[in-house]
Parts: structure tokens; C-alpha cells; sequence
């Protein structure tokens, strides 16, 4: 019996799932998640922040899903690394005759002086992070977002949505500079405005401002003092591939596949 083996949990990975299982109702599907929790809708997230929205709808695919399609689903897993026939996990090993990755990418962390202090600087990108940062918003009236992606306009949506007053510092002249151009970058700034986003551009954060181990603020690379409750801080997603080093398979900033989409490995 074929044993088909997917790492990602995401909307990637489900749709696999979905697919093979549709087209095979006899095969062993298997589907690894680093989260501990089913497939959920991303895009959902800053309103699971502001309270728009409870946990519930959040859900893509309930556990009912996974037992009506008979997908073995392990969650919580962290994959270390794979060789030509098995996944290595951190408590154990899967056996597969297929494998499919689909593991997504991870903010990459960008460091201030001052961003050494654990848990105050912020991101949103799980389930978690929206909890971290909907109990932070309780306590806060201003935040302060640097970064240029989409990830960074989810969190500014997150944070205005919870009624904070929100400061972006935008470390180029325009959003999300690999996608728009700077007229579309104008016009998505002009919403932002008008919702009452403050917006400095080719402007960082030089310093962190910490008093009793809590954000008070950030000193800008324009020597202004800007203070905030909550940081966030965004940086360009990196695919996660760390657990590929050794296992054969050709990467460059991401998996290298040929025009079926397969590795050099079979």
C-alpha cells in the first residue's frame, strides 16, 4: 500500500491531501504539522487579534476532516531531518514511499539593540502570536510596526483593528517593494492614512527603548523617540528547509525542483 507523506499542515499540504485522497481511496496519507493545531486561515488572524472574530472561525479544516478522509494527522511535530525512505522526528521516525513538502516559510527575526529581551517584540504569523498579541493590546495604547511585507500589513490591521494608534516605519520608500510598484504602494498608503496610521519612510528602528524588562519605545534611525507598548517587528519570510542540510536534496533559498515540480531526489 502506498504510503504518501506530507510535512506542512498548511493550505499546500491539505489540498494535497485532498487530492490524493480523492484519487486513491486506499493509501496511507499522512500529514505533519509543526502547530498543534488543524489547518486554520491565516488571512483570519488580525481579527482573532481585535476581537472580531472568536477561535472557532478559524478553523479550515476540523478534526472531523481528517477522520472522514482518513489522514493521519501528527501535530506539534518538529521534523529534523529525512532520508530517501523515512521523515525523522524529534520523538520518533514515518516511513513513507512518497514524500511531499510543504513546509511554508518563517518570519525571519531582525535585531535591535534592546530586541535580546524574549517575547516583547512581536510578529503574527500563528495562532500563538495572535493570542500573545490580544492579551499585550489590553494593556497598550501605541505600537510601532517596521517592515514592508504583507505579514507587516496583517499586523498593522491587527493593531489599528484593537484601536491602538499605530506608527509604521518604513524601512524603503514603498510597501512590499517585490510585489507593487510605487503607485500601488501610494494608493494601499492612502488606506492606511485614512484609518489613522502614521507612515515614516527610509526610516528603522535604531534602539529599543526597554524600562522593567517592557518595551516603553523605539529611538528611530531619524533620532526621534517614539513611544509604544507593543513592537512589531517583520522581516522577509525565509522557507523553512533547515532539516533538508543533510539529506541530500538539492536547495537555493528554497526547495529546487524540475518542471514536475519534483527534487533530484526520487
Amino acid at each position: 500500500m502506498t504510503n504518501h507523506v506530507i510535512i506542512g499542515n498548511g493550505v499546500a499540504g491539505i489540498k494535497a491531501a485532498e487530492t490524493i485522497r480523492r484519487n486513491d481511496s486506499d493509501c496511507k496519507i499522512n500529514v505533519i504539522g509543526d502547530e498543534t493545531y488543524p489547518f486554520y486561515y491565516r488571512p483570519q488572524l488580525p481579527k482573532l487579534v481585535s476581537g472580531k472574530i472568536e477561535e472557532e472561525r478559524l478553523w479550515g479544516k476540523k478534526s472531523e476532516f481528517y477522520e472522514k478522509n482518513n489522514i493521519n494527522l501528527h501535530l506539534g511535530k518538529k521534523v529534523t531531518g529525512i532520508t530517501p525512505d523515512k521523515i525523522v522526528l524529534t520523538d520518533g521516525v514515518i516511513n513513507y514511499s512518497s514524500l511531499l513538502i510543504a513546509t511554508g516559510g518563517s518570519i525571519k527575526s531582525r535585531k535591535y539593540p534592546g530586541s535580546e529581551l524574549n517575547g516583547e517584540v512581536v510578529v503574527l504569523k500563528t495562532i500563538d502570536d495572535a493570542k500573545n498579541i490580544k492579551e499585550k493590546v489590553k494593556k497598550a495604547k501605541r505600537a510601532v510596526v517596521v517592515g514592508e511585507d504583507f505579514l507587516t500589513l496583517a499586523l498593522i490591521e491587527a493593531l489599528q483593528s484593537s484601536r491602538l494608534e499605530v506608527t509604521y516605519l518604513l524601512p524603503g520608500d514603498r510597501l512590499w517593494p517585490e510585489i507593487l510598484d510605487k503607485d500601488a504602494s501610494y494608493i494601499l498608503e492612502l488606506k492606511l492614512k485614512q484609518k489613522g496610521i502614521k507612515i515614516l519612510h527610509n526610516t528603522d528602528i535604531k534602539e529599543i527603548v526597554i524600562k522593567n524588562r517592557t518595551v516603553q519605545g523605539v529611538i528611530s534611525t531619524g533620532e526621534t523617540l517614539i513611544e509604544c507598548q507593543i513592537l512589531g517587528v517583520v522581516d522577509k519570510l525565509e522557507p523553512n528547509i533547515d532539516f533538508l542540510s543533510e539529506s541530500g536534496i538539492k536547495t537555493d533559498n528554497g526547495v529546487l525542483v524540475n518542471n514536475k515540480m519534483l527534487t533530484n531526489i526520487d
